[in-house]
């Protein structure tokens, strides 16, 4: 899913924060609720142990200290003592109940190979208790999908999912393709996605607690959609249930081969554009009525007019954006355009370029039907800024039919200016090596930046 997470991604965004990378063992972990209850037991330190209290506004290595007598220091020690042996005596008892299931570590060629996608924003691995960034009422929501004004909730993934656990699943539920191989595909911002044989694949929530009700959208009403569009999309074939191995559900869908457009652009452009027309002409059709609802998406862009303010200000703060004044131009033409006043239509709402797929220097395929939804078609018509070169955004509005509306047009490219700076956000945090930075958003998020610009001069 293209989230609107990018500013997430930054740290520092509204001031200091400390951010936990201590090793952990996932599997087993103590809750953070028993961990409450465990230090409920504990002398609060700067309380009864007369330690100085942390300053909340400075960073750990220069918090007050105060010397501590023996017998203070001894007893903070046992304290803490008795809480780790605590822990582990409580760990041994699950094991033994059966409770927990060790799954290992993850292989090498699973964990963090050269290549692998970035791991989302706020997702604990193996590797780390969790992968943490600061929050801000200031950044957008991470489940709401749009520039909204959400804190972004963190995530802590109590179970490691492995090929051996997807294999399990598929044994027990679906035992007709429990002889298929099962190899990672890739790791995405809710899912993660691990082939299963040559034509189908299994998408496992990973990340984000919205990720759940996500795969059971795509499940209910991708399959009718599909027939109808002329590039191929994962179709939902079967739907696992929660079970005690994995308590969330999953989903197995066909594989659509491919590279996504942020690593392998279009080189047959005007083939692209007619090929991404064809596409949005044949989804944007009328929703029915129970069609579901966008999460801040497809509506009015006035509805994000904040957002989009507080995320043009981080970029323009990392020396991300040279004019933002010319940003702001084309943001102000969009939200004053005339609104849709057309009948709500069927949306992916999540085009950008690492969920469409190139082959052979054009498109070959649409991913990640996550955001399926009703609404605005301008917020699809954005994607012509970030997936093809600047000379044919014309060709690709002469070939989508119906011809789009000077106001839909303008929309559309307030909408691309949205994702330009998510992408561009991202983008950077990969540079930086940033949890949930993905550096090939980058390249395609500033040339959108550029086009978009253009207009206005």
């Amino acid at each position: 899913m293209y989230l609107w997470m990018a500013f997430t991604a930054l740290a520092g965004a509204s001031g200091p924060q400390s951010c936990s990378t201590r090793p952990a063992v996932l599997i087993g972990r103590p809750s953070r609720h028993q961990q409450r209850k465990d230090s409920a037991l504990l002398p609060r330190p700067g309380v009864e142990l007369g330690i100085a209290p942390p300053d909340p506004q400075r960073p750990k290595n220069l918090q007050p200290q105060r010397a501590c007598r023996p017998f203070t220091a001894f007893l903070n020690a046992s304290c803490h003592a008795l809480l780790r042996s605590a822990r582990v005596l409580r760990l041994g008892m699950r094991l033994v109940s059966g409770k927990v299931r060790s799954a290992g570590r993850k292989p090498a060629a699973d964990a963090d190979r050269p290549g692998s996608p970035p791991r989302p924003i706020g997702v604990a691995t193996a590797g780390s208790a969790r992968s943490c960034v600061p929050y801000s009422s200031a950044l957008p929501g991470a489940d709401t999908g749009g520039f909204g004004t959400t804190v972004l909730g963190m995530t802590h993934v109590e179970i490691e999912i492995t090929a051996e656990l997807v294999q399990d699943l598929v044994r027990d539920q679906h035992p007709d393709l429990a002889d298929r191989p099962v190899h990672l595909g890739a790791r995405g911002w809710d899912n993660q996605l691990w082939r299963l044989g040559d034509d189908l694949a299994v998408r496992l929530p990973w990340a984000t607690g919205s990720a759940d009700a996500l795969l059971h959208k795509e499940h209910a009403w991708v399959p009718a959609l599909a027939p109808h569009l002329p590039l191929p999309v994962p179709v939902p074939q079967r739907l696992g249930e929660p079970s005690e191995r994995f308590p969330r559900p999953w989903l197995i869908t066909t594989w659509v081969p491919g590279t996504p457009a942020d690593r392998t652009p279009v080189t047959r452009a005007a083939d692209a554009a007619d090929s991404l027309a064809a596409f949005l002409t044949a989804l944007h059709q009328p929703a029915p009525g129970d069609a579901p609802a966008g999460r801040d998406r497809g509506g009015p862009l006035a509805d994000r007019a904040e957002g989009f303010a507080r995320g043009l200000a981080a970029a323009t703060e990392r020396g991300l954006i040279e004019d933002p004044d010319a940003v702001r131009a084309v943001w102000h033409d969009a939200v004053t355009a005339p609104p849709w006043t057309g009948p709500p239509l069927w949306l992916h709402a999540d085009l950008h370029p690492a969920n469409v797929l190139t082959a052979e220097g054009t498109f070959c395929g649409v991913i990640d039907f996550g955001d399926l939804c009703a609404g605005d078609p301008a917020y699809d018509l954005a994607a012509a800024w970030l997936l093809l070169p600047h000379d044919t955004i014309d060709h690709f509005y002469a070939a989508y039919r119906p011809t789009p509306d000077a106001a839909t047009m303008r929309r559309a490219r307030g909408c691309a200016m949205t994702r330009a700076l998510s992408g561009i956000l991202i983008g950077d945090a990969g540079v930086h090596g940033l949890p949930g930075g993905k550096p090939t958003w980058g390249p395609p998020a500033h040339a959108a930046l550029r086009r978009l610009i253009a207009t206005t001069r």
